[in-house]
């Protein structure tokens, strides 16, 4: 007999498989958990598996992804007034924003880092005609 798993199954399980580095069934496990807490109206849940796939993403050196889904799990947290958790996500969204260097020195601002900048600058300033046309510049390139 098939025995549904509930979503806090599903995230625990998700945990399990992130620590023995599988990965990709780690990012799949927490997105199942993530639809199911949406549905049942659980959003810090369902944010938290946001930040969980950014961070398997991360692992994995997809950084567009990472930061699709930090970018989202920040949102949500944002939203929900959640500050500590909202550090948190920015603090994983550091990585995938940073270029990589020699022995972790960074050399500055990754492609994927500036275009999640210029989303940001657009969303927290206005009437920058310079930073509007480096971001331009960023997106078309």
């Amino acid at each position: 007999m098939d025995e549904v798993m509930s979503a806090h199954d599903m995230k625990e399980e998700g945990l399990r498989l992130f620590q023995e580095g599988l990965y990709p069934e780690a990012a799949e496990k927490f997105e199942q958990a993530r639809r199911t807490f949406e549905s049942e109206g659980e959003v810090v849940e369902a944010a938290e598996m946001l930040n969980n796939i950014g961070i398997v993403h991360r692992m994995r050196r997809e950084w567009d992804q990472a930061i699709e889904a930090l970018e989202r799990a920040q949102s949500a947290f944002a939203e929900l007034s959640d500050r500590s958790r909202e550090a948190q996500v920015l603090g994983n969204l550091g990585r995938p924003l940073r270029k990589p260097g020699p022995a972790g020195e960074g050399q500055g601002i990754s492609a994927p880092g500036r275009r999640h900048l210029c989303r940001t600058r657009r969303r927290t300033t206005t009437g920058r005609d310079t930073a509007r046309s480096r971001c331009a510049a960023v997106e078309s390139g």
